[in-house]
């Protein structure tokens, strides 16, 4: 009787290593790259290959009026853009460049001169060397088509 308990023990955590690392697969990787631990075992602790979320842009408020231009636009994202990223601190993070997309601009009622124009902005986690292109939607009053603002600043130090 005492060896099949022990069969039983052993076929029981069996099933809850199993269950148990099928529970962790589900749950949310955010920090987990950069946890101290060295998930993947390959006896480097949070390099960038244990770093499973990307960085992400975030609009520090939207406006209620729409822009007067597609420049003015672009300046907004530019100066209201917020990188974050769960593992990489906001020194490492580049925004940029920051551009209408062509044919983008629509208008929201036939014959209003207010359109709404697609954005896209990208932001690069220079420590892992990953990028990624985030699209935001901003109303412009007669949108007119320009090519790109340079980047100064972020507004969100």
């Amino acid at each position: 009787r005492d060896e099949d308990a022990g069969r039983f023990t052993a076929v029981y955590r069996f099933v809850l290593e199993v269950v148990n690392a099928a529970a962790i697969s589900l749950l949310p990787l955010r920090g987990l790259g950069c946890d101290g631990i060295d998930n993947d075992y390959d006896c480097l602790v949070d390099e960038c290959d244990e770093d499973l979320v990307p960085p992400t842009l975030k609009l520090s408020y939207v406006p209620d009026d729409p822009f007067k231009l597609v420049a003015d636009a672009i300046e907004f994202l530019i100066a209201n853009l917020c990188p974050e990223d769960d593992c990489t601190g906001s020194n490492d993070l580049v925004v940029g460049p920051v551009l209408l997309v062509p044919g983008s601009c629509m208008a929201l009622v036939t014959g209003s001169p207010i359109e709404e124009c697609v954005f896209n902005a990208t932001v690069t986690d220079t420590r892992c060397n990953v990028t990624v292109t985030e699209s935001f939607v901003l109303e412009v009053v007669n949108a007119a088509p320009i090519s790109l603002v340079p980047l100064r600043g972020l507004g969100c130090d």
